[in-house]
């Protein structure tokens, strides 16, 4: 399990996958990284088109971390 956290130390991430580079805190509004120097500027998000399964609405959601866009928004 690897550690991340933003830049001012109030976020954490535990992972062993690493964090995508579009994945901001809430807080600073920084990258996650290992070390103070490790943070760089955020990727934007790649989205993708998804319909839900029970009403068919179309929906959009990041492919490398998984939010869609009312969870970012």
């Amino acid at each position: 399990m690897q550690y991340y956290r933003c830049k001012c130390g109030k976020e954490r991430v535990h992972t062993t996958m690493g964090v995508p580079g579009c994945l901001v805190s809430g807080c600073c509004k920084t990258t996650f990284a290992q070390t103070p120097e490790g943070h760089f500027p955020a990727t934007p998000h790649v989205w993708r088109v998804l319909y839900d399964q029970h009403t068919g609405k179309p929906y959009e959601m990041c492919g490398a971390c998984n939010q869609t866009k009312a969870e970012v928004a």
